[in-house]
């Protein structure tokens, strides 16, 4: 990976190489927006992709992640080519600096809508009041429940 122009820890959990979109909002209690964690900040993504002029800006502008994630894959790798790009080259910095929120001021939400349910007996505690439900007389959670995933 390039060197960014924004000062990285080299052991940052969201280098460049990992760049996780989100949806987050700041003390304000703002409009959710999109963004990306990146080292210690947050890229309000929307609001760069409008000052980049971006053919992508509409589908990063919404309160979630919908727009994007309905937008395949060739948008999505023209987004993270920009980010990558607008993070890098120093030519982009005055544009893009503007746009970043310390990421410890910043409050997450649900990322996207969810169009449907399927429970994969993720909490151990659902799973035991189920496995009751279903097996009376039995121990509740099968003795694989811990090693893999039950759905």
């Amino acid at each position: 990976m390039p060197d960014s122009w924004l000062d990285i820890a080299p052991d940052a959990r969201f280098g460049l190489a990992a760049l996780p979109y989100g949806v987050f909002t700041t003390d304000g209690g703002d409009t959710p927006r999109v963004g990306v964690a990146v080292g210690d900040h947050v890229l309000d993504l929307g609001a760069v992709a409008r000052a980049q002029n971006a053919p992508f800006a509409d589908a990063v502008s919404g309160p979630n992640l919908d727009a994007l994630m309905a937008a395949g894959r060739p948008v999505w790798e023209q987004v993270r080519q920009s980010l990558s790009t607008w993070l890098t080259d120093p030519v982009h910095e005055r544009l893009v600096r503007p746009h970043l929120v310390e990421g410890a001021s910043v409050r997450l939400h649900l990322p996207f809508t969810v169009a449907d349910y399927v429970d994969f007996y993720a909490s151990e505690h659902h799973a035991t009041n189920v496995g009751r439900i279903f097996r009376p007389e039995q121990e509740p959670l099968t003795p694989n429940w811990k090693h893999l995933p039950i759905g």
